[in-house]
């Protein structure tokens, strides 16, 4: 990174800043180390778990998945993060809020172990699911033609309308069904 530096003469100096480090720290996550040349690492107990290159001011990570046998010596498994979550809520989430009976099979087929915790509710499937009430059929019924007349006025339109018109209002009796145009 070159800098140059205002001087009160005619001459400028160049100063070159070479292995600048930063480094983010979160509580219980891992660590972000930058660098001036663009690369970034992502730390966890001082090993890197994933590196990435400054493109258009953000970092493109690069994960690189870590290999680790299963406790049965089956087949290898590759994760992209430093550990598994135990709950079901959390992989209930992560997974698009499917059932628990899809989840856990999901989770099964993967060989991977998660524990169901006593009455949880999920937030955000029950607001998911929530619908108003439809509205209660009207038990007042018109017996003849003008005795309840429904409106609906429209505009100001944008382009104008029949008559040079911006407005246009709707009239619909309830008995007959009547309808009429007005502009």
């Amino acid at each position: 990174m070159e800098s140059k530096l205002p001087s009160y003469s005619s001459v400028h100096t160049q100063i070159e800043i070479q292995s600048v480090l930063t480094v983010i720290s979160t509580r219980q996550g891992p660590e972000a180390v930058i660098t001036t040349k663009g690369k970034g690492q992502l730390r966890k107990d001082g090993n890197v778990v994933a590196v990435g290159d400054r493109h258009e001011n953000l970092y493109r990570m690069k994960f690189k998945p870590c290999l680790q046998k299963t406790d049965n010596n089956g087949p290898e498994k590759a994760y992209i993060h430093t550990g598994e979550s135990k709950s079901l809520k959390i992989w209930h989430e992560r997974l698009a809020h499917q059932n628990i009976t899809h989840v856990t099979k999901v989770l099964k087929q993967w060989g991977i172990k998660a524990t169901l915790e006593n009455n949880w509710f999920c937030e955000g499937c029950a607001v998911g699911k929530m619908n108003r009430k439809p509205f209660l059929s009207s038990q007042s019924q018109t017996k003849e033609p003008g005795e309840f007349v429904q409106m609906d006025l429209c505009g100001p339109m944008e382009h104008l309308l029949i008559g040079n018109s911006r407005y246009f209002m709707l009239l619909k009796d309830d008995y007959s069904h009547y309808r009429c145009l007005l502009y």
